[in-house]
């Protein structure tokens, strides 16, 4: 999207954080990803930027961007856990630049995302249970309830495991019989509960992973023996567990004494043998009760009869004692999650109030439904997102967060606003919130504000803002050929009763005829889009015809300056540069003494020079687009040491200039031809 369009469309002020933008600098930006059914690692190919941080933004083609989730860059290579997502098939993935509230995009791709698990041998290394050892079993678990689905065998009638149902907490169990699915060495099978209260202890089938004790390694099935009978505990902690609305089980532990090195919690559904248990590792909240949130995703999305044992490592190197058992049902209202989603009022809540629609601003109130890092929030009203802005919310402890939201951060335009809202919760979690829709209308004026063009003598036009509110304004100022390529940027000077004023030297513009004037207000947005003409003896003798666009040469010739160098290139695109004007850094100078008009404003057709570039010896390139004084495009030779001609960096900043370790604002100068 050019500026012109902006301009003549909506009056855009500045430039569009996220939509059609592009690399600011010449340092290209790749990401290479390998990925399976289950994960993705993201290997970030190019400079880091100077300022801000980098996100990926990642979300599968099924479905629009219903399961869209930014992820923040970990180092070289960053790990996704792809069952955050829905979709298979194409996955999309945009590289943010995040400064502050402003998100640039430099790249996006797409990947394939294999649906097939694969398909392995018996890992070597089991990622769901604790560490168990022939050496260690003995010593590391004194009490043990061994996590069982064997709901249909002769077994389970004989065990005395205690009923549970959902949301019941439990006393301690006694020790279950129970039938593994791997068969342990002759040594360790488990006897019955009638005669001995030893405990095998069972490793699941699945090697998906969700939370280990970090001791974990390889153990064989053959290494697992039962272990030493159960042993007394001095308190009887509580366990509890509960399904929330969206499906997840909420798994509370309470009267645990002291402040014990681990807290393990295997869950597994009451279908196919455990083949979906996982070990959990519970976190203790400051009121001293241990929380977890297991999501059935981990198991399968199964529905139906969860089984939760609970076990206790009072320190480290100390033997794992089970405390507790409980069960819990999941009904069919587990579904895959989408982000983002609708809000629900039992959970985090997102409302808008101070709704002032003529004066074009509202009240955004985040509730969440636990602790707060940050908060995103993503506000917008076009169609295609072309005023978006995004806010950031710190984290502060809050139990509600407040964002005052203004029209006049998003080109003062009337309309529908929508409210995203991404909150990162301290947990960990990234979650999107679809907020309420807010409606805002145009202010009324109180008088019509209009501009006024008048020739005042020496190639100069007054031109003047009137009936305007109280503020400080700007005039964007163009002539109609050529595109805009002659657009400067002015700031109009306050003259009483609402006017503003401005003049206009026309020798920093080309040619006659129709110019554009558009009105923006500096804490606002754009206020209106005027015409005025130029006649042709108006204009100062300084002011030259229409430059043809300059373009690459078929054919090159000898010149002065070596072959491959900038200065080569510019002399080869622009064949009025004269012979013998030494290093580029030279050149402005040069052309003065040789009675060449030279200015800070870029103009098609005009050399660029920069003094202070090229390790020394300066830089120049021939400008061939202009958007305005920061905002040019040139062809130029000898970039980054490629000898030859060619549009290099496409649109890009003239005033940022390579220092050698960095770009900052330097100095450029343009030499002008005669006429």
């Amino acid at each position: 999207m050019t500026l012109k369009k902006l301009l003549l469309s909506s009056l855009v002020l500045g430039q569009l954080a996220v939509s059609g933008a592009v690399l600011a600098n010449e340092h290209g930006v790749n990401v290479e990803v390998q990925s399976d059914a289950q994960r993705a690692t993201l290997v970030y190919q190019g400079e880091m930027p100077q300022e801000g941080t980098i996100q990926y933004a990642i979300w599968s083609e099924e479905n629009g961007k219903d399961d869209l989730e930014f992820y923040d860059y970990q180092g070289p290579e960053t790990t996704i856990d792809l069952q955050n997502h829905s979709g298979d098939g194409t996955y999309h993935i945009e590289v943010y630049q995040v400064k502050g509230a402003e998100k640039v995009l430099l790249k996006a791709t797409t990947f394939q995302r294999d649906t097939e698990e694969p398909k392995t041998a018996a890992p070597e290394t089991t990622t769901v249970a604790p560490e168990l050892t022939t050496n260690s079993i003995e010593s590391t678990i004194s009490m043990t309830t061994t996590p069982s689905t064997s709901s249909k065998s002769e077994a389970q009638a004989e065990s005395t495991t205690p009923a549970t149902t959902t949301n019941q907490e439990t006393q301690l169990p006694q020790v279950p019989t129970t039938k593994s699915r791997i068969t342990p060495s002759q040594e360790s099978q488990p006897k019955s509960a009638e005669n001995s209260s030893d405990v095998s202890v069972m490793q699941p089938r699945s090697s998906r992973s969700s939370i280990q004790p970090r001791s974990a390694r390889s153990a064989s099935p053959s290494q697992y023996r039962a272990a030493s009978p159960v042993a007394e505990v001095s308190s009887q902690p509580r366990i509890s567990a509960s399904v929330s609305r969206d499906g997840k089980i909420n798994i509370a532990v309470t009267g645990v004494a002291g402040q014990p090195a681990e807290v393990l919690l295997p869950t597994w559904s009451d279908k196919n043998d455990q083949d979906d248990i996982n070990w959990y590792k519970a976190a203790r909240l400051s009121n001293g009760i241990y929380y977890l949130q297991v999501d059935t995703k981990n198991h399968k999305n199964d529905t139906g009869l969860y089984h939760i044992h609970l076990y206790i490592r009072s320190k480290a190197g100390a033997s794992l004692e089970g405390a507790g058992l409980t069960t819990v049902t999941v009904g069919n209202q587990v579904t895959t999650p989408t982000t983002p989603k609708k809000t629900e009022p039992a959970k985090t809540t997102i409302t808008a109030s101070q709704v002032e629609k003529t004066k074009g601003t509202y009240r955004l109130n985040i509730q969440p439904e636990k602790a707060v890092k940050s908060i995103d929030v993503a506000v917008w009203s076009t169609s295609n997102q072309s005023n978006i802005k995004w806010y950031s919310i710190p984290g502060n402890g809050q139990p509600t967060y407040s964002l005052n939201v203004s029209y006049t951060n998003h080109q003062s335009l009337a309309g529908q606003y929508q409210n995203h809202v991404y909150i990162n919760y301290a947990d960990g979690s990234r979650i999107g919130y679809v907020g309420p829709t807010v409606t805002l209308e145009k202010p009324v004026q109180a008088a019509s504000v209009s501009t006024s063009a008048r020739f005042i003598g020496s190639g100069t036009y007054e031109l003047t803002l009137h009936n305007a509110e109280a503020g400080a304004y700007r005039f964007a100022v163009w002539s109609d050929k050529n595109g805009q390529d002659d657009l400067i940027w002015y700031d109009a000077q306050p003259s009483g009763n609402g006017s503003h004023k401005l003049q206009l030297d026309l020798s920093k513009h080309k040619d006659s005829g129709t110019y554009h004037l558009h009105v923006y207000k500096k804490q606002g947005g754009g206020v209106l889009a005027s015409q005025f003409t130029v006649a042709a003896h108006h204009l100062p003798a300084a002011v030259t015809k229409t430059v043809a666009t300059p373009t690459i040469p078929r054919t090159y010739h000898a010149t002065s300056y070596p072959v491959g160098q900038c200065t080569w290139g510019a002399k080869q695109v622009a064949p009025w540069v004269g012979e013998w004007w030494g290093n580029a850094k030279e050149w402005a100078n040069v052309a003065r003494r040789l009675g060449y008009s030279v200015g800070t404003m870029p103009r098609v057709g005009a050399v660029a020079v920069w003094p202070t570039d090229g390790n020394g010896y300066g830089h120049v390139g021939v400008v061939t687009h202009v958007e305005s004084a920061n905002r040019i495009q040139i062809l130029e030779s000898n970039y980054l040491g490629r000898q030859y001609i060619s549009n290099f960096r496409g649109w890009f900043d003239p005033t940022m200039v390579w220092n050698g370790s960095g770009y900052t604002r330097g100095e450029v100068y343009y030499i002008y031809p005669k006429a």
